[in-house]
């Protein structure tokens, strides 16, 4: 029974993704999500992005689009680590070891021109925007687990610091609909703010950020 309710719900789904690609109506709003490279000061990295656009017009598009990864993940330190079995018996480990992990996110209110019109296959788009970029860094001990257990004595208070700076991005981009319905993007952005100091490291107010995605309309 269940098995037959899912294929139902399948098929539903497919017969209005594929009424949807077929229907003349322009379809103003999308959703999109990829792979995003980040690159700041000497950081380049690979994290994630999403994003929901509108076209108030056919050649005026809105975004809101969010987008973030891990810049870096060091030793710092080491730490010794025990065991309480429930035989009472307890087992001291010495390999744990503390890491800084630094992550950096944006999120962001764009404006874009779009060249053709709702029917084209490809469209260039050039804009601007507004938003927050923001850095962080905090300590991770590792293991916190040993044999499906978590250990007893990792400390409560780790360390963390962080910084919400206001930027302005410019951004151009070119979208391939491969149908009425689905798309693929390419976009680049560059995102300028003041620069920034967490956890004692300088970073750049300048973020290059290139996003590859796959979306739909509707």
């Amino acid at each position: 029974m269940k098995k037959s309710i899912y294929i139902l719900i399948f098929a539903a789904t497919l017969f209005q993704v594929a009424s949807a690609q077929y229907s003349d109506k322009p379809k103003r709003f999308h959703i999109d999500a990829g792979l995003t490279v980040i690159a700041l000061s000497e950081h380049v990295r690979v994290g994630g992005g999403a994003g929901f656009g509108y076209f108030v017009a056919e050649n005026h598009l809105l975004s809101l689009d969010f987008n973030g990864g891990t810049l870096e993940s060091e030793k710092i330190d080491k730490f010794d680590y025990f065991l309480t079995y429930t035989d009472g018996t307890t087992k001291t480990f010495t390999d744990g070891e503390i890491l800084r992990k630094s992550s950096i996110g944006s999120t962001l209110v764009s404006y874009h021109y779009v060249l053709g019109n709702y029917q084209s296959r490809f469209r260039w788009r050039f804009g601007g925007g507004a938003g927050i970029r923001t850095i962080s860094a905090s300590d991770d001990y590792s293991p916190e687990y040993v044999e499906g257990v978590k250990i007893d004595n990792i400390p409560k208070d780790r360390h963390k610091d962080s910084s919400a700076t206001p930027v302005a991005a410019v951004s151009a981009g070119i979208r391939w609909h491969f149908t009425r319905a689905f798309f693929a993007d390419f976009n680049y952005r560059v995102i300028l703010g003041s620069s920034t100091t967490v956890d004692m490291k300088d970073y750049s107010g300048m973020t290059h950020l290139f996003k590859l995605s796959a979306g739909f309309r509707f």
